[in-house]
């Protein structure tokens, strides 16, 4: 049997990585050393972007990548 409980407050998960796009300007990058990072860092990126009216692009450069805001 369950017991149903009321005034539970939900818990929060922080968030795992946390990106710099809110502080970037126009012209200013990011340059990402983790491979693994990758991936993340270009959805997150662009969906940040999306949301916010802000466009960013990513480019593989030697030992890393790089984001940058163009928008």
């Amino acid at each position: 049997m369950f017991k149903i409980e009321t005034d539970v407050p939900i818990v929060f998960r922080t968030k795992q990585y946390v990106w710099p796009w809110r502080d970037m300007g126009v012209g200013d990058s990011v340059f990402i050393k983790n491979p693994g990072d990758f991936l993340r860092a270009q959805s997150a990126c662009h969906a940040y972007g999306y949301k916010m009216g802000k466009k960013f692009t990513t480019r593989k450069v030697d030992g890393g990548l790089r984001v940058w805001r163009i928008e």
